[in-house]
């Protein structure tokens, strides 16, 4: 059996792996389903001063 101390750092690394994991994994998810609607072309009408966004 291991020692408390030993068992604690432990566990508190595989609880710090599987924080980073789904940081991770979140982080990626989110990031292909939005890099779609944020790299939108706006373009600048210089006559009338108006934004306009590719659909």
């Amino acid at each position: 059996m291991l020692a408390l101390p030993t068992a604690a750092v432990i566990y508190c690394a595989l609880v710090a792996v599987v924080f980073l994991a789904l940081w991770l994994w979140y982080d990626r998810r989110d990031h292909a389903r939005f890099e779609g609607q944020r790299r939108k072309t706006t373009f600048h009408c210089i006559r009338c001063d108006r934004l306009y966004a590719e659909p």
